[in-house]
């Protein structure tokens, strides 16, 4: 007896097996990579390594009475910047766009406290001049400078383009803020390698409740061009943490991150400092866009927007449905025999069916019932045969059909007859 097809073949499970290790893998290692923000620039707030600022964005979330978030948005669209505090934490120092810094600058004039907080350039002081000088058009241009790029012209001989490097990278739609904001910024030239262990930042301040004292990774530091600047730690006499007021806020500027890094707050933490950095306002901004984390809207913010969810997962369910009824059929399967059964059934039709088809196309009507008559007498047994009358009644029949008799008539005519008994 045969016994029925199994429903989910080993096969089938196995690869399903597999393929469900191999997502759930997957899931594993991009899960362990986002708790940890590897894929996060430095000094970004959702990194969790020492680079990372994630335990100050999570300490400053306990304190009673303050909300932080994590700014994802343009800049240029700052709202009004009372009892806000905005902290870049790792910036890179480069010129911003016009419209960015005069966003920032109506933040801070009406009431808003803005902290930046850079991070080491890694170069050397002459490195840094050419670095700056190259999106500067309108410094004093050097041969060394004026790199000329040959060109090949129409007639085929080289042409030189006397734009020098600079000119090219100018735009005026740009500015830097130690211009814009009255100090500068300065990479500090060291005879060998800059030191890899921290410098004590000194405090220049009367305020006792600062640290005296802190550690300081960063060779950069500022130099003051306007009055306005109060410098409160400096490193071998160079100002490295300074600020200044700005309308009805203030701007806060220091040339390292590292004492608000995962790092710097487990080993050389300075709470108040910290505090009094923020400036105690009870809303507090972390800026991610400077790390490459901008919101933007694409198709699944569309769909939260629009609450789409649930259509998204009709439609993810009704594509299983049709993938399973693909795959296992909803009736159950007959068995082998019964399969072969229904088969042969199928294949006794098919040839029947082309046996009057292929009659249809090669018997005229009115030679079909003789045509069936000889072929009847040919299978007749020898013992029929002998019955003259009967087959001279059935012959007569079929000449009449021959002539042009009714086809259907005379087949009716020819059974009645055969029936008759002699």
């Amino acid at each position: 007896m045969d016994t029925p097809r199994p429903r989910f073949p080993i096969a089938a499970a196995l690869a399903a097996g597999m393929a469900l290790a191999f997502v759930a893998g997957m899931w594993w290692i991009m899960h362990e990579r986002a708790a940890a923000g590897e894929g996060y620039d430095a000094y970004s707030s959702y990194r969790s390594d020492p680079i990372g600022l994630s335990a100050l964005h999570d300490a400053l979330a306990t304190l009673p009475g303050h909300s932080v978030q994590r700014n994802h948005q343009d800049l240029t669209r700052l709202r009004k910047g009372e009892d806000t505090t905005l902290l870049f934490g790792g910036a890179w120092h480069s010129p911003d766009p016009v419209a960015l810094v005069e966003a920032i600058e109506g933040f801070v004039a009406s009431g808003g406290r803005l902290v930046i907080a850079f991070q080491s350039l890694g170069m050397s002081a002459s490195e840094y001049a050419d670095y700056r000088d190259a999106y500067d058009a309108d410094s004093p241009v050097t041969p060394d400078d004026d790199e000329a790029v040959r060109e090949t012209g129409e007639d085929g001989d080289p042409e030189e383009d006397t734009r020098s490097i600079r000119a090219r990278w100018a735009d005026p739609g740009l500015v830097w803020i130690d211009d814009a904001w009255g100090f500068r910024y300065v990479v500090r030239d060291w005879p060998g390698a800059p030191p890899r262990e921290p410098r004590d930042a000194v405090r220049t301040i009367d305020d006792t409740t600062l640290p005296a004292r802190l550690a300081w990774y960063a060779t950069e530091y500022f130099e003051p061009k306007t009055p306005e600047w109060r410098t409160l730690y400096e490193v071998d006499g160079h100002a490295v943490l300074m600020e200044r007021r700005w309308g009805k806020g203030a701007i806060v500027v220091a040339s390292d991150t590292y004492l608000f890094s995962n790092e710097g707050l487990a080993f050389d933490t300075a709470p108040a400092l910290i505090a009094w950095t923020l400036g105690g306002n009870r809303r507090i901004v972390i800026d991610e866009t400077t790390h490459n984390v901008r919101q933007e809207v694409g198709i699944m913010g569309l769909i939260r927007r629009y609450r789409l969810s649930g259509l998204l997962v009709a439609g993810a369910v009704i594509a299983l449905l049709y993938i399973w009824r693909q795959a296992v059929p909803l009736v159950p399967r007959h068995s082998l025999a019964r399969e072969r059964e229904v088969a042969q059934a199928q294949s006794m039709r098919d040839a029947y069916a082309g046996l009057v088809r292929l009659l249809a196309r090669s018997v005229p009507r009115k030679k079909l019932i003789p045509a069936a008559v000889v072929q009847w007498r040919r299978a007749l047994p020898h013992s029929a045969r002998a019955d003259a009358s009967r087959l001279d009644r059935v012959q007569a029949v079929a000449a009449r059909a021959d002539a042009g008799d009714d086809p259907v008539a005379a087949y009716r005519e020819i059974v009645q007859r055969l029936k008759e008994r002699t």
